[in-house]
C-alpha cells in the first residue's frame, strides 16, 4: 500500500513544533516505538526486538505502528550509504532543513499578514 501526504509549510511547522508524537490516537506500541527511536536510530529488526514484537502474532501490530509513525511524520528512514538495513530515526533529525525552512517561511507569511 502506498500513501501520499502533502503538507503546507505552516502545517509542517505546526506538526513538527510539538516536540512529541503527532498522532493523538496512537497505540501504546506507537508511542513506545517513538520513545525508543527518540533515544537512538534503530534498524527494523532491532526495533522489533526492543519492543518484543518478534513473533508472528505481533508482526501486524508492529508493522501498523511503524506505518503510523511514518505517515504522521514522526519517523523517517535514515538516508545513509552506510546502512545495510532500513534504519529509523526521528523525522526532524532526518529532515531538519525542511523543518527549518518551514519555520522561516511560516514566520515571513505571518509577518506579511500582520
Amino acid at each position: 500500500m502506498c500513501r501520499f501526504l502533502s503538507l503546507s509549510y505552516d502545517a509542517l511547522n505546526e506538526t513538527q513544533g510539538r516536540g512529541g508524537p503527532h498522532f493523538e490516537t496512537g497505540s501504546g506500541l506507537y508511542l513506545t516505538g517513538w520513545e525508543r527511536l527518540r533515544l537512538d536510530p534503530l534498524t527494523t529488526g532491532s526495533l522489533r526486538e526492543d519492543l518484543n514484537m518478534t513473533g508472528r502474532p505481533e508482526r501486524n501490530r508492529f508493522e501498523r505502528a511503524l506505518q503510523e509513525l511514518q505517515v504522521t511524520l514522526n519517523i523517517a528512514r535514515r538516508n545513509s550509504l552506510e546502512d545495510e538495513n532500513d534504519t529509523w530515526i526521528l523525522f526532524s533529525d532526518q529532515y531538519l532543513d525542511v523543518v527549518r525552512v518551514g519555520n522561516d517561511l511560516a514566520s515571513k507569511i505571518r509577518t506579511r499578514r500582520a
